[in-house]
């Protein structure tokens, strides 16, 4: 009897497992998420640039409607100065979100010439929202088989905007954000 009680209870989580399982498959068709997005940060002064780098962005695009989501961690930012690394693990508000419209109507992941075009969104920097365009690039890959296309996505922002008064270099009052992201083909995910 206590032998079909835990056979019971077993086939219950199995289902459970198996209907999470499911689901997740069900929105995989529509979603794409990373924990790896490619984020480069660039602080200019004069001749002389700081170039901060991250591989932990979390990203996620939802390939039906054209939408992003990106969440970065300043912290995970590295720039090869130590000062300036040490500098960003103090921070308060070290996490920066977007959320943004790509200017098409779906991501396409079959073979397709190089679509250019505007990502509309709101951007939150130092628990400052404000609306953020990014310039946009949607770039083919024939010769991938796991990935189609390759997104690159660029805007520059001023410190001053999101309440930032003293930025990484004295004098520098605008900071480019570039985004380089793989879409995966559809199949594949």
């Amino acid at each position: 009897m206590a032998t079909i009680k835990i056979k019971a209870w077993l086939i219950k989580i199995l289902f459970l497992i198996c209907t999470s399982i499911t689901v997740s498959s069900a929105q995989g068709q529509i979603l794409y998420t990373t924990t790896n997005g490619h984020v480069v940060v660039v602080a200019e002064q004069d001749s002389n640039r700081i170039i901060g780098e991250s591989h932990k962005a979390f990203i996620v695009f939802n390939y039906q409607k054209a939408e992003i989501e990106a969440i970065l961690n300043l912290k995970t930012l590295d720039t090869g100065i130590d000062t300036l690394n040490q500098l960003l693990q103090t921070l308060k508000e070290s996490e920066v979100k977007y959320k943004g419209k790509l200017g098409i109507d779906y991501i396409e992941t079959k073979s397709h010439p190089p679509q250019t075009f505007d990502i509309l969104g709101m951007l939150t920097l130092n628990s400052v929202t404000k609306q953020v365009t990014f310039k946009a690039t949607l770039t083919h890959l024939s010769n991938s088989s796991a990935f189609a296309c390759l997104l690159t996505a660029g805007t520059t922002i001023k410190f001053v905007d999101f309440n930032i008064h003293q930025s990484v270099i004295d004098s520098s009052e605008t900071i480019n954000i570039q985004i380089v992201q793989s879409v995966l083909r559809k199949d594949m995910r």
